[in-house]
């Protein structure tokens, strides 16, 4: 198990640098073991430094996980950090999805049809034709009563025959995934969501915030900081940095949230 999964509040891992190589033009290392988390399971890849050099992406390749960097590397002993805003940001964001989500279904029977986390993006595609604004002030108001209860957040790992007998919230396991399949579950919350590459979902509340635009609307993010800056965590709570002014995006058959 990597060190971005063992704990995902690490920061930092001395470590070994065990292959280097070329992919794409890309310079790429592979470590004895890892704090940055491969982009997988609808979270964007870490980024963070082997040293001094910048962690550009981060990607699963036949088993291993290769760091692709902005210059190559020998290999050797290493540090690695991670940029932990953009870490952080991601707790945050996909652990408020999974919450979102629970509640939507359970209480509202909403079902999730889509999820994005991106750059600048996140929203949360919900399976109704459309949301009065009464409706979203509910979903909102159930979501902050979760969020201020500051949930308790477990993983654990099953076989995918012990798997097939959970009730599990899924879409389905990816295309040719093979061994354990990992769960997350929010206290309070009836089933565990499935997370076969999900990297940290560990409590992050109070500062996850539901959204508070129109259904229909997506949402702009705060911009990511520049790789000179983003060692210094940001202090502001998740809800003052995700009220932005909104676009409206008409979507048919289905309504959007975005946060």
């Amino acid at each position: 198990m990597p060190a971005y999964e063992r704990d995902p509040y690490m920061k930092t891992l001395t470590t070994e640098i065990v292959e280097t190589g070329m992919e794409g033009g890309r310079p790429f290392a592979v470590l004895a073991d890892t704090v940055l988390y491969p982009e997988g399971g609808g979270q964007p890849a870490d980024r963070g430094w082997l040293g001094e050099v910048e962690v550009i992406d981060v990607q699963r390749r036949e088993g291993t996980v290769r760091h692709f960097l902005a210059c190559p590397v020998e290999p050797g002993p290493v540090t690695v950090h991670v940029d932990w805003a953009r870490r952080f940001d991601h707790m945050q964001q996909h652990t408020g999805q999974h919450l979102l989500t629970a509640v939507a279904a359970d209480r509202f029977g909403w079902p999730t049809t889509a999820f994005h986390l991106g750059e600048k993006l996140c929203d949360v595609e919900l399976g109704v034709a459309a949301l009065a604004s009464t409706d979203l002030e509910a979903l909102e108001a159930a979501v902050a009563e979760k969020t201020r209860a500051a949930l308790a957040v477990f993983t654990r790992r099953v076989t995918q025959a012990e798997f097939a007998a959970l009730d599990v919230r899924t879409r389905g396991l990816p295309a040719g995934h093979a061994g354990d399949v990992r769960l997350v579950e929010i206290a309070g919350t009836p089933a565990p969501v499935c997370a076969p590459a999900s990297g940290r979902t560990r409590p992050a509340t109070p500062a996850c915030a539901p959204p508070s635009a129109p259904p229909t609307t997506r949402s702009s993010r705060s911009p990511k900081p520049s790789s000179s800056s983003s060692r210094r965590a940001r202090s502001a709570p998740a809800a003052s940095r995700r009220s932005l002014p909104a676009r409206s995006r008409r979507r048919s058959r289905r309504a959007r949230t975005a946060f």
